[in-house]
């Protein structure tokens, strides 16, 4: 199976499921669906999410090291919702994983 696989098992850390609203949790699994389709093969196993709140706006852009690519989305928002933080998802080859830099 290739990596970040919809079929696969999609976990999230305690710590994301308290501080991550369900409605960012599901933008970024979706932003890795396209993210998966755009690059097909050149996905690194870790993809990094900085998120940002710029102008009222939900920003969150996604990088990786190997090969080396970056996008971003902006998403309007409920401010309640917003969130300025780092997000990773790791696939390990049987799931893909997400959470917070400090949960590695």
């Amino acid at each position: 199976m290739a990596m970040f696989e919809k079929e696969k098992n999609r976990l999230v850390t305690r710590s994301v499921e308290s501080e991550v609203p369900i409605a960012i949790q599901v933008l970024i699994w979706n932003f890795i669906d396209e993210l998966r389709k755009k690059r097909q093969s050149e996905m690194d196993y870790l993809q990094v999410f900085q998120l940002t709140v710029q102008d009222g706006v939900q920003e969150i852009i996604n990088t990786q090291e190997e090969p080396l690519k970056e996008d971003s989305i902006k998403v309007t928002l409920p401010k309640n919702l917003m969130l300025t933080t780092r997000i990773w998802i790791i696939d390990d080859g049987n799931y893909s994983t997400m959470l917070f830099p400090f949960d590695y």
